[in-house]
């Protein structure tokens, strides 16, 4: 989570450099002094390590790389334009009065964590500023609004902007869509409501669809993206094995509804059954609407 040279680095090529019997800090200098020479043979600045272990590079750049494949806004990345191939060269460095690496391609310098980090922020930051930040085009989103986001949903619909962050905003809205007739305002209000809790969402939405009065309503494909997104969305990630349990409610943050393996995986391994009978349900009830033959109207 960020670009400085790590413990777990440092044991690693430690680890090598024993194996190897190559040196770990520069003659006549101890590590303890700061002349350690292990950021500069992971940086390649040094290479010794990498001439021997190639490997070790590459899975240094494909690490890097996918970290920036999975920035949420598009400022950490290259403007687009027809780049060459020797352009996406990962060019590495160590700056010693700082700890951390500096990764520069695409003629500019990349740093995946910094911009990970402001939008961490952001999304923290009151209802007022993000607002100002879409107005005046601060951020640059890397892809369009998740279909399960309640505020996107109704904008889709309705064709209106609405501010949904909790349930009771929901409560509040002049208009209700109806999704083409698929739900009626209090079926709509409910379903608006389940979209505003994140980590309960998925059982929430599931027993809803399971029920026969409602099952119909995944007809509409703005239905099915809102329930496909709320399933395999993986929502915040849990860096620690464990989590903190909130002093207070509500909670400043959002850390302790994090997961380690998305919040699919959480429910099936913490509560299975909320999941796995109302997706059978679902598919009993599929079966029940099952003609026998094809028709245009089946």
């Amino acid at each position: 989570r960020s670009m400085e040279f790590g413990v777990a680095e440092e044991a690693l090529l430690r680890q090598l450099c024993l194996h190897m019997a190559f040196p770990t800090a520069t003659h006549g200098q101890t590590h303890a002094g700061g002349s350690s020479l292990l950021p500069a043979y992971l940086s390649g600045e040094s290479r010794l390590l990498l001439e021997n272990f190639p490997e070790l590079g590459f899975f240094r750049d494909m690490v890097f790389l996918f970290k920036m494949l999975m920035v949420p806004t598009s400022e950490a990345l290259p403007e687009i334009c027809p780049w060459m191939p020797l352009d996406a060269l990962l060019s590495w460095r160590h700056d010693a009065s700082s700890g951390a690496f500096v990764v520069s391609a695409f003629g500019r310098t990349l740093n995946a964590a910094a911009i990970t980090k402001q939008a961490e922020q952001a999304e923290n930051s009151s209802w007022l500023e993000r607002k100002l930040r879409k107005v005046f085009g601060v951020t640059k989103p890397r892809a369009p609004p998740s279909s399960a986001d309640p505020q996107q949903l109704v904008k889709s619909e309705l064709g209106v902007e609405v501010r949904i962050e909790r349930e009771e905003d929901v409560l509040h809205l002049k208009q209700l869509p109806s999704f083409d007739g698929a739900l009626r305002p209090p079926e709509a209000e409910l379903l608006l409501q389940y979209l505003t809790v994140p980590y309960l969402r998925v059982p929430l939405l599931l027993r809803f669809f399971s029920q026969p009065s409602h099952v119909h309503a995944l007809g509409s494909a703005k239905l099915q993206a809102a329930l496909d997104a709320t399933l395999f969305e993986p929502g915040q990630w849990q860096l620690e094995r464990s989590k903190e349990l909130p002093k207070c409610v509500p909670a400043p943050s959002r850390a302790h509804l994090a997961t380690p393996a998305g919040i699919l995986f959480n429910e099936l391994t913490k509560s299975p059954a909320a999941v796995t009978e109302s997706v059978l349900r679902m598919v009993e009830l599929a079966i029940e609407l099952d003609s026998g033959r094809y028709s245009t109207e089946s």
